[in-house]
This record gives C-alpha cells, sequence and structure tokens, in this order.
C-alpha cells in the first residue's frame, strides 16, 4: 500500500535551497499521483522573459520614487516558487513566499506544525510594509536591471540538477511587470552561493534580499504579522479513479461537497473561485488527505487563498 506522507511541506520562506532540493526529492507518492502525472507541471518553466501587459490602474507613489500599483487587489512585488517534483495539487495551491500588495500589505506563509494531516488550507500571515521599504525594494531591483523588460535569459544547462522548483520573481512597477522565473536558482554550486551566469547571480543576489526582508529594508519598516482571514479560494477538482482511495494507508476521509457553495466540482476540473461565504467552513475544515463526494463520485480536490494580483480562474 502507499503510505501517507509523514510531514507536509513546510511554508517556503522557512526552507533553504538546499532542503528545498531535499526535501521535494524526498515527497512521497501519493496515491500513485504526482505533479509530473497530475495537474501541475514537473517540467523546467520556460517563462524567462516574460513580460505582462499593463492591465493595471495607472501606477502612483504617493511619497514618490519608482512608481508603482497602488490598489489593494494588485500586486507590487511577487517572490516564490513554482514547479519541481512535488504532491498533486501542491503547485495550485502553494502561496508566494513574499507577496506585496500596493496598498502596502505583506502576505506570507503561516507555519504548520510537522502533523499530518495538516490542513487544506495552510495558514497566510499578513502585515504591512511602508512606503520606504518598498521603495527600497524597488530600487534594490532597479539598480540591478529587474525593473527592465524583457527579462534575462534565466535557462541552466545541467543535467545533473533534475526535478528542482523554479524560483520566480515578479516585480510591477514603472507602468509594466517583469517576470524573473530561473529553474534550480542557488543550486548550481555546492555551497549556493556561486551561480553560471551573471543574470542567474543577479537574481540570486536580489532573492536573498527579499529572504532577509528585516535586515533589508529595517525591522521598523514592517508591521505586526497576524493570520490572515481570506475573502475568497480558488478551487480545483479531479474525479478519483477506481481503487484510488484503497490504495492509501491510513484511508482518506471522504465528506459529501455541499451544494450551498453553489459550485460543482464537475465543473471546477480546471479552476473556480468560491467566496469565503460560499465556502462556509468546508475548506477550512478539510485535512491535507480529505477528499469529496459529490453524487457518486469522489474528488481529489486542491484549494488555495486568493492573494492580491491572483491571476483570475
Amino acid at each position: 500500500m502507499n503510505a501517507l506522507p509523514e510531514t507536509p511541506a513546510l511554508p517556503d520562506r522557512l526552507i533553504s535551497r538546499r532542503r528545498l532540493l531535499a526535501t521535494l526529492a524526498a515527497v512521497p507518492l501519493v496515491g500513485g499521483v504526482l505533479a509530473a502525472c497530475g495537474d501541475d507541471s514537473a517540467e523546467p518553466a520556460d517563462t524567462s522573459g516574460d513580460t505582462v501587459p499593463d492591465t493595471t490602474t495607472p501606477d502612483t507613489t504617493p511619497s514618490g520614487g519608482i512608481a508603482h500599483p497602488t490598489d489593494p487587489t494588485e500586486a507590487v512585488l511577487r517572490y516564490g516558487f513554482s514547479g519541481g517534483y512535488v504532491m498533486e495539487g501542491y503547485d495550485f495551491a502553494r502561496v508566494p513566499t513574499l507577496l506585496i500588495a500596493g496598498d502596502g500589505k505583506l502576505y506570507r506563509p503561516g507555519v504548520m506544525t510537522m502533523e499530518y494531516p495538516g490542513p487544506l488550507i495552510g495558514p497566510v500571515t499578513v502585515s504591512t510594509i511602508t512606503e520606504a521599504g518598498i521603495q527600497k525594494l524597488l530600487a534594490e531591483a532597479d539598480a540591478r536591471g529587474l525593473l527592465t523588460a524583457p527579462a534575462p535569459d534565466y535557462v541552466l544547462e545541467n543535467p545533473m540538477i533534475a526535478d528542482a522548483p523554479n524560483t520566480d520573481v515578479e516585480l510591477f512597477a514603472k507602468g509594466a511587470s517583469v517576470l524573473h522565473s530561473a529553474y534550480a536558482l542557488g543550486m548550481a554550486s555546492p555551497d549556493q552561493e556561486a551561480e553560471v551566469t551573471p543574470a542567474r547571480q543577479t537574481l540570486l543576489d536580489y532573492t536573498k534580499l527579499l529572504d532577509a526582508l528585516a535586515g533589508t529594508v529595517g525591522a521598523d519598516q514592517l508591521g505586526a504579522e497576524e493570520i490572515y482571514t481570506p475573502a475568497a479560494f480558488r478551487v480545483r477538482a479531479r474525479p478519483t479513479q477506481p481503487g484510488e482511495l484503497e490504495s492509501f494507508e491510513p484511508a482518506p476521509t471522504v465528506v459529501d461537497w455541499p451544494a450551498s457553495t453553489g459550485v460543482s466540482l464537475a465543473d471546477a476540473t480546471n479552476c473556480v473561485t468560491l467566496t469565503a461565504e460560499q465556502a462556509g467552513t468546508v475548506l477550512t475544515d478539510a485535512k491535507q488527505d480529505t477528499y469529496f463526494r459529490e453524487g457518486e463520485v469522489v474528488y481529489f480536490v486542491a484549494a488555495a487563498v486568493v492573494l492580491p494580483g491572483d491571476r483570475a480562474c
């Protein structure tokens, strides 16, 4: 029988790149379904140089400096990981390691215990960062050319590094956005300090500033963290295969999907959005080994908190 994992993945901001690679490489099969054959891509994403047309509201910066969105529903900076050798649904549900919204709200993954099964939707914290702090991060990015489109080519030609995640840094400033996505960033050398190209080294150095946020902008520029109460969730569902649930040990929990959500799981094979009112407690009460029954079909469900700047389903 397939054993369920002993421990859930830790929040990305608490994992060093070396530990992150080791963790991803050690993720066991769950019901024989991994990202490589599920809903998440295990191949390195070729997104270097991607830019997004400016569909945001006009950039404004009350105190001057580098212009950026100020709408609370839009992002200024998004930093995190994507892809890699992870369980089905993990990439869909993964929240950024650091997300700064236009109103100065700062979102990060909350701390989870090592107990399994943990919650289906992990906690997210929210705090604040001052405009001076935002300007510091944008200025550091601008000095490194990271606000200029197109992004450099971050392709890593190293067959010895497999199933690693992409490090993604997306910056929204000066009326546009630039996505920097580098496969296996920081994993090209044993000490994780040297990269194979100047562009990759520049991006790695910038992520270190983000990892050490309080030291970079000053602790006095950051507010106290509290648990974020989401206003909406993204959901993706997949019908289970015959015998799939029987392959687990211990057996997962199966609960009925409430019709009160107004959303059918049969229509959620790609992605649907539920408001917190629609969802009620069905998602927040669920665990990592919870499956949902709708009619005669049992579904595997991945769910995530909707955060500022998230693309609509």
